[in-house]
């Protein structure tokens, strides 16, 4: 085996022992190359900012919708592609099996008579039972690990904003509550990312080592509580915040990074801002979705 075979074999096996779930941006470009796959299509998935996470949850829907063309060469090549991130996720799933037990049936808790036959009745039935609430517990129902959703929400394909590196604040504790008045009313998005990175941002990441057969883990923490990732909360922002043009925004986290999600009308924009006067066409809105009480999915 030649010396570079020996490096490459090294650097894969450094990935697999860090485990997919971890695997950045260039690791998933590294284990791509490993694939024999071209560089057009390697730069494609680099470009949308796709890590481990991101290649575990892709679907060929999205790839083919992604990475369409019209060359012949090129289709084989995204054909290509897919099988092998298929394979790739049918590899993992097989991983968790080994390590998760079988989810436990339902219906041991929920007898067949008690769910509503509507569909959307049935979902808000299982939300009502399986949450906990101020006065009690869910109903004991193991959680079905294999189908866990990521603790945070990802809208792969989204153009992404970068937001800069916040700068730590200066001065004392008291100074947040007695800001300085700026000169200018534009909110900036400086202002946002420093917003964002002190109180909706991954605050750090937990491990815990391999044990007794069992796979090592990690997950991160977030500044604000989120019980462990089981009902984190997601930013959202509407404003003119790098464009000329009112945009809805998802803030995603991992990457500290503005998703664009849509591009308000003129007509949108303007009934948003009311005619209360409260709101400038410099304004910024902020919502935040969560679930509360969630502990099981």
């Amino acid at each position: 085996m030649g010396q570079s075979q020996t490096k490459d074999s090294e650097v894969l096996l450094q990935l697999k022992e860090k485990g997919s779930e971890s695997w950045s941006v260039a690791d998933v470009e590294t284990w791509l190359k490993s694939q024999r796959l071209s560089n057009d299509l390697i730069q494609i998935i680099k470009d949308h900012l796709i890590d481990g996470d991101g290649l575990f949850e892709l679907q060929e829907s999205f790839i083919q919708g992604m990475l369409q063309t019209p060359s012949a060469k090129s289709k084989k090549d995204l054909q290509k592609l897919a099988d092998v991130i298929q394979a790739f996720q049918n590899e993992e799933r097989e991983k968790q099996k080994a390590f998760i037990l079988p989810a436990e049936d339902p219906s041991k808790h929920f007898p067949p008579h008690e769910i509503p036959s509507d569909p959307l009745e049935a979902l808000l039935f299982y939300h009502n039972v399986t949450k906990n609430t101020s006065s009690g517990g869910a109903r004991a129902l193991k959680r079905d690990w294999i189908s866990q959703p990521k603790t945070w929400r990802r809208y792969y394909g989204s153009p992404q904003i970068p937001l800069p590196k916040p700068t730590l604040p200066l001065g004392s504790y008291d100074r947040i509550w007695h800001p300085v008045p700026s000169s200018s009313n534009r909110i900036t998005l400086e202002m946002i990312s420093s917003m964002l990175y002190h109180s909706m941002a991954l605050s750090g990441r937990k491990e815990t080592w391999q044990m007794k057969g069992l796979p090592r883990s990690s997950w991160s923490k977030r500044c604000n509580a989120s019980s462990g990732g089981l009902h984190p909360c997601e930013t959202y922002l509407i404003g003119k915040i790098h464009s000329e043009d009112p945009i809805l925004y998802h803030y995603n986290i991992k990457n500290h990074a503005l998703e664009v999600r849509a591009i308000l009308s003129k007509d949108q924009w303007l009934a948003l801002l009311g005619n209360s006067g409260k709101f400038q066409d410099e304004s910024v809105f902020v919502g935040v979705s969560v679930i509360p009480w969630r502990e099981i999915w």
